[in-house]
C-alpha cells in the first residue's frame, strides 16, 4: 500500500501568520502596541506606596521599606514587601509573587496587562494628554471579574 502525503509550500518569511506588514505592526486584533517609553514612565511615576495605600490596605514601616499581610494568601505576620526606592512589591509568604505598580493592578483588579497600563495612564492626567495619538477607548474586560480575597 502506498501513501501519499501532499505537498505543502514552506513559506520562508512569517508574513503568512499575520497576512500584509500592517498587520505586522498592530498584531492579530488591530491593537497598537504599547510603547516601552510609555510603560517605563508610568512605572517610574506612579507610586506603589501611594497606590496600595488609596485602596485601603493598611502598611507598616520597616526599615526603607513597608510590609503588609499578603492579600493572596493567609498570613498571621506581614509577608508582602514594598520597595519605595525600587517601586517594587514582593511577597516573601507562600505565593512568592511580586513585580512593579503594573503588576499589583493586574493583580489586584483581576485585569489583563494592557487594562493595566490603561487605567494607570488615565489616572496620570499628563500621560493621557500626551498619548493623543493613540485611541482614546478602552475597551471593557468580557471576562467576569473576581472578588479578591480580602479580610
Amino acid at each position: 500500500m502506498l501513501l501519499i502525503i501532499p505537498q505543502y509550500e514552506v513559506l520562508s518569511s512569517p508574513s503568512y501568520l499575520y497576512g500584509n506588514s500592517i498587520d505586522r505592526v498592530l498584531g492579530e486584533k488591530g491593537m497598537a502596541r504599547l510603547s516601552d517609553q510609555l510603560i517605563g514612565r508610568i512605572k517610574q511615576e506612579v507610586s506603589l506606596l501611594a497606590l496600595v495605600q488609596t485602596k485601603g490596605f493598611k502598611l507598616k514601616s520597616h526599615g526603607q521599606d513597608y510590609v503588609m499581610c499578603c492579600p493572596w494568601h493567609n498570613d498571621d505576620t506581614p509577608s508582602l514587601v514594598i520597595s519605595p526606592d525600587t517601586n517594587l512589591w514582593h511577597c516573601m509568604g507562600a505565593c512568592q509573587s511580586g513585580g512593579s505598580v503594573i503588576d499589583w493592578i493586574m493583580k489586584t483588579e483581576g485585569v489583563s496587562f494592557r487594562h493595566a497600563v490603561e487605567l494607570l495612564k488615565n489616572d496620570l492626567p499628563h500621560l493621557a494628554a500626551e498619548s493623543s495619538g493613540e485611541p482614546k477607548v478602552i475597551k471593557q474586560n468580557t471576562k467576569p471579574k473576581l472578588p479578591t480575597p480580602l479580610a
